[in-house]
C-alpha cells in the first residue's frame, strides 16, 4: 500500500492568519487532531496540532 492509497485528497487546512479558536472549531466539525497550514498564497507552511492550541506556552527567562 502507497501513502497516496490513504490520503485525503482534499484536506482541510486553514490559514496562518486565523484566529487560534476558528482552528479549534475547524478541529471539532472535522474530528481532527491535526490541520495543515497555508500562507496567504495557498502555499503549506506547516501543521497545527489541537494540543498545541490547547496547551499554554512557556516562557523562558528572558521573556520571549
Amino acid at each position: 500500500m502507497l501513502v497516496r492509497d490513504r490520503m485525503s485528497t482534499h484536506p482541510v487546512t486553514i490559514r496562518s492568519d486565523a484566529d487560534y479558536k476558528a482552528a479549534l472549531m475547524l478541529m471539532q466539525e472535522h474530528a481532527l487532531h491535526h490541520v495543515p497550514v497555508l500562507d496567504g498564497a495557498m502555499k503549506l507552511i506547516g501543521i497545527v496540532a489541537e494540543r498545541d492550541l490547547l496547551t499554554p506556552r512557556r516562557r523562558t527567562v528572558y521573556g520571549l
